[in-house]
């Protein structure tokens, strides 16, 4: 192999990574603690994302959640922005509750697909994630923390990207319906710093009216 083909390999491979990593991670977030969406009800909500690292760009999502147990629920995600279009699914499972002083402690699996321009990629997500409530005066405060760990391929690249999360919930009794978060994701390995928000309203899943 002559250094001149060494070296168009060697760009070859950098580019590749940069465009993994602009198309990859550029919707990649965690969206909610360890609680989980009673039975009998779901949640929709929007969350928007913007990238602070690596480049700049902001995706917009929603999503649908609905409690399959007390300690299971799933959720399906769609959204578009600086990637062209994504979704995807997620398990959430937590079988330490939020209970006195003990923080709930669960784990959530995703399989995300999502389109760039013209290429494809998927990717398989798994992360610890764990939180706890606290009523004050101004309202309910559940924050949490996730350690997602994401395998992507595309084209014929796989790579592993890592993140630390840390977000919060906040409802109040006036909007009892209604859920706030906010979210920072910092890079850990070959990922990105993003900062995202989401507000979310709970549903009777048999009449589709507010929970009173």
């Amino acid at each position: 192999m002559t250094f001149k083909s060494i070296r168009h390999l060697s760009s070859t491979a950098f580019c590749a990574g940069l465009l993994l990593g602009s198309a990859a991670q550029a919707f990649f977030e965690t969206g909610e603690s360890a609680e989980i969406t009673p039975t009998g009800f779901y949640k929709v909500g929007i969350m928007p994302q913007i990238r602070l690292s690596d480049g700049s760009g902001m995706n917009v999502g929603g999503f649908f959640d609905s409690g399959l147990t007390e300690d299971k629920s799933v959720r399906v995600t769609l959204g578009a922005g600086e990637t062209d279009f994504y979704t995807g699914g997620s398990f959430k499972w937590v079988p330490v509750p939020d209970y006195k002083n003990q923080p709930a402690i669960g784990a959530k699996l995703e399989a995300i697909y999502a389109r760039k321009s013209s290429d494809s990629l998927v990717s398989f997500r798994v992360q610890p994630l764990l939180s706890k409530k606290f009523d004050t005066d101004q309202g309910l405060f559940t924050p949490y923390a996730g350690f997602p760990i994401s395998i992507t391929t595309w084209r014929s690249n796989t790579d592993t990207q890592v993140n630390l999360v840390g977000g919060t919930e906040f409802s109040t009794p006036q909007y009892k319906n209604m859920e706030f978060g906010a979210e920072l994701g910092i890079n850990g390995n070959k990922s990105f710093t993003y900062i995202s928000g989401y507000i979310t309203v709970l549903l009777d899943e048999k009449t589709g009216y507010k929970k009173k």
